[in-house]
Formats: structure tokens, C-alpha cells, sequence
């Protein structure tokens, strides 16, 4: 069963916070590259609006993929800097409601 990370943010307009997320964007981009080869997740989707939305959609084949990218602890270091300078950030775990 597919799971899906969906993780929504607004880009902060304050340009000190901004630069922090210049900063932190080769970090996560290697995260996901890393994960990507791993298998640990099948994919991942950013998409963005011109009022500076944000949603990063990422894809795991199942709950232990999930749990990989959880335990892994630069997780939780890029998540901690990242959730500090962004605005409205919203971070939700779905899975599949019904199948046809």
C-alpha cells in the first residue's frame, strides 16, 4: 500500500529567513537523492503556485519506507532548521481511503 507524505509551507517573505532556506535547499535535495536510490522512497513531486505555496509530495511504497526516512536522524536536523523559517508549514501522513 502507497503512502504519502504531503508537506505544505508558505516561502517566508523575511529575507534573512529566506536566505536560510537558500541555505538548507542543497541539504534536503541530497536527503531525497539519498532516499530515492535507497528505494526507502518511490518518489518525489514539488510544486509551488506564484503566491509562494509550496507542497512536496512524497511517495513511499509502504509503511516501512516511512519508517526509514523517520528514523533517519538528518531528518530531524534539516526538519528542525526548515520548520523555524518557513511560514505555515503543515506536514500530513495519507494513505490510500479506498481502492477501485
Amino acid at each position: 500500500m502507497i503512502i504519502t507524505l504531503l508537506i505544505e509551507y508558505d516561502n517566508p517573505k523575511n529575507e534573512t529567513r529566506w536566505n536560510k532556506i537558500v541555505e538548507i535547499a542543497p541539504q534536503t535535495t541530497a536527503f531525497w537523492g539519498k532516499h530515492l536510490e535507497s528505494g526507502d522512497v518511490k518518489s518525489v513531486s514539488n510544486w509551488a503556485d506564484n503566491t509562494n505555496h509550496l507542497v512536496i509530495w512524497v511517495e513511499f511504497e509502504d509503511t516501512n519506507g516511512l519508517a526509514k526516512y523517520y528514523e533517519d536522524e538528518e531528518f530531524h536536523k534539516i526538519s528542525s532548521e526548515w520548520v523555524k523559517v518557513v511560514d505555515n508549514a503543515s506536514v500530513r501522513i495519507l494513505r490510500p481511503a479506498m481502492q477501485v
